[in-house]
């Protein structure tokens, strides 16, 4: 197996772990040795490269739709409920097989040239979840279900056929009964689902009234009966949840929810530019990590970012770091707590011996440290060994 020295201006991660110079022994695809040059010292019948700049492990993307990889349809932000209307829906009721294809293909190639070499993608079908699997991505394909009332057990029929390794991904409280969401938690199966995006989203539970009421009795799908109590969505799914999964979003909490995700195991995915696009303000991620919830970060899909020509989480890390977000947390979430979320090995996302999941370089700065990365709109390039 082939061996690699690298020789790097500046080595850090999201733990806290920084050598400038730095220096890493691969054998394949796992770190063998990890420090500075002076603690490896010299190997005999090793390829020694020299890299000029600050190096990094490859980022997590866990929550992204990349069937949605079209251009966008608004570059001002939107409310939730007519965005779904006016761009998401004729997007879906048009796209053809070959179309989830190209589009998928499209969010696979944007998201390796922002870093994200791991993704928890949200499918919408079955042919988006085949070609995410088909890609070079590291992850986890979480196939979208809706279904309430009568139209549940098609949703579990459809869980059921999936291949060993898929994820599911109920769509949201409003969306998928309470027989849905058990019958996910029973599969075993990697477990996804939006939740409190909205205060639509809170209304329509509590209350059995909003927006989204609205707009599923305007289309035919709406049941009075979601199997749900009237209470507040974390409640709902929560007192469901046989085991951790993934909720994101979790932008409207009460104070007696962070202990309750807490004790679920839940994995938080706040994506801050799409929820800047939706007007929402505030997201308590900080106290959601205060409180011992692990938040990772995702971009939802290239419909709601301010960035056409990429898709990553490098660019809501310069988004949090503006707002005064601390640069070795922000990039933790990107890829510890990211891995974490999606069920992968977060060792694999860190500078310690064993397999690395991937590594981004930036080119050489004054002042090494992954603030002054955040600091400048430069892409990474991925470390080719």
């Amino acid at each position: 197996m082939r061996r690699n020295l690298l020789h790097i201006d500046s080595l850090l991660d999201g733990t806290g772990f920084e050598e400038s110079p730095g220096a890493m022994l691969l054998e394949g695809d796992s770190i063998v040795q990890v420090g500075t040059p002076q603690s490896i010292g010299t190997i005999e019948d090793v390829q020694i490269t020299q890299i000029h700049g600050t190096v990094t492990p490859s980022f997590v993307n866990a929550h992204a739709h990349l069937d949605l990889t079209v251009e966008s349809a608004s570059s001002k932000g939107m409310d939730f409920m007519p965005w779904v209307k006016e761009v998401v829906a004729p997007i879906r009721m048009k796209q053809t097989k070959e179309d989830v294809q190209k589009v998928v293909e499209r969010g696979v190639q944007l998201s390796k040239e922002g870093g994200c070499f791991t993704v928890g993608d949200i499918a919408g079908t079955t042919e988006a979840m085949r070609a995410f699997q088909e890609s070079d991505l590291l992850g986890v394909s979480f196939l979208e279900l809706i279904g309430t009332g009568d139209r549940s057990e098609s949703a579990i029929e459809r869980m059921s056929d999936l291949p060993e390794g898929c994820g599911v991904q109920p769509h949201a409280p409003y969306s998928c009964s309470r027989d849905v969401y058990e019958a996910a938690f029973d599969s075993n199966r990697p477990l996804a689902t939006h939740l409190a995006e909205t205060l639509d989203e809170v209304e329509c539970l509590k209350e059995r009234s909003g927006a989204i009421v609205e707009f599923a009795k305007s289309i035919g799908v709406w049941n009075e009966d979601i199997g749900h109590a009237c209470v507040h969505p974390v409640d709902a799914i929560c007192d469901i949840a046989s085991r951790p999964f993934l909720a994101a979003h979790c932008q409207y909490l009460e104070e007696h929810h962070y202990e309750l995700l807490c004790k679920a195991g839940v994995s938080v995915v706040y994506c801050p530019r799409a929820s800047a696009f939706f007007g929402h303000r505030q997201h308590p991620w900080k106290t959601l990590l205060e409180r011992g919830v692990n938040v990772a970060l995702g971009t939802d899909s290239l419909l709601c970012l301010d960035t056409p020509s990429r898709m990553t989480v490098l660019d809501d890390m310069r988004y949090l770091y503006e707002q005064g977000g601390d640069a070795t947390t922000l990039l933790n979430m990107a890829t510890v707590n990211g891995a974490r979320a999606l069920g992968l090995d977060e060792s694999h996302y860190q500078f310690s011996i064993g397999k690395i999941a991937g590594l981004n370089q930036f080119e050489k700065n004054e002042n090494h440290g992954f603030a002054k990365v955040l600091q400048s709109r430069e892409m990474p390039t991925a470390v080719m060994v």
